[in-house]
């Protein structure tokens, strides 16, 4: 693992496709230790230079430390956790997502390791708000709590309003990408249905086909390493 120096931020804004998610995992320690294509090609990171550095490397300037402060005081609980994030990308330019942080378990319930799922703010009014609030440097815990987590009685709205999109069809896609990966390394789908959160085998198969074309076994068979 090399040491990676933080760029000097620019004000280029990297804009994000929004039908497209940025994924990482990391582990107890917050070292990175899966990051999908979209994260590498947005962060302009080789999957190399990611793989075993703290998330941290991301971390752009503008953002308080009580954000991550929250965040992880939460997670560590088990709970999810949906908030704002200015990233920080290799050339120093930045992009803003509403990220979605949970631990995740095996099936025995033990953990995992912590999943990001993050995805494009449409709305500049939001980002431009929200990088206000963040230049507060006295900004608090309880602050974000209210003005920053998405409570569930606000999710439904704010989420949509954000990125055109429902959170539980934010949650669905996610889990769909998440099963499809294991589905290539050739787990089977009954396994894959139960370890992504689907109700039954039939459901997944059904969203899995309504987004990918194919069912599941189609798709691992397509996709046979």
């Amino acid at each position: 693992m090399s040491n990676i120096s933080k760029p000097v931020p620019s004000r280029k804004e990297i804009k994000l496709d929004p039908k497209r998610y940025i994924v990482s995992k990391t582990d107890t320690t917050g070292k990175i230790v899966y990051g999908n294509d979209y994260f590498t090609e947005i962060s302009g990171y080789k999957e190399s230079e990611l793989i075993g550095q703290p998330h941290n490397i991301l971390r752009h300037p503008d953002m308080p430390k009580a954000i991550f402060k929250y965040l992880w005081d939460n997670i560590k609980e088990g709970k999810d956790v949906f908030a704002y994030v200015k990233n920080l990308c290799k050339d120093g330019g930045y992009y803003w997502v509403l990220a979605h942080v949970r631990m995740a378990k095996n099936p025995d319930g033990s953990f995992r390791n912590y999943v990001s799922s993050r995805k494009r703010v449409k709305n500049e009014a939001t980002k431009k708000l929200i990088g206000n609030l963040y230049a507060n440097e006295y900004i608090q815990k309880a602050d974000i709590a209210s003005k920053m987590a998405l409570s569930e009685r606000q999710l439904q709205r704010k989420v949509k309003a954000l990125i055109d999109e429902k959170p539980m069809d934010m949650l669905r896609d996610y889990r769909l990408e998440r099963a499809a990966m294991k589905l290539k390394d050739g787990y089977q789908v009954g396994i894959v249905s139960d370890t992504s959160g689907f109700s039954s085998v039939s459901y997944f198969g059904s969203c899995f086909k309504k987004k990918y074309g194919v069912s599941p076994k189609q798709y691992q068979n397509l996709n046979k390493k």
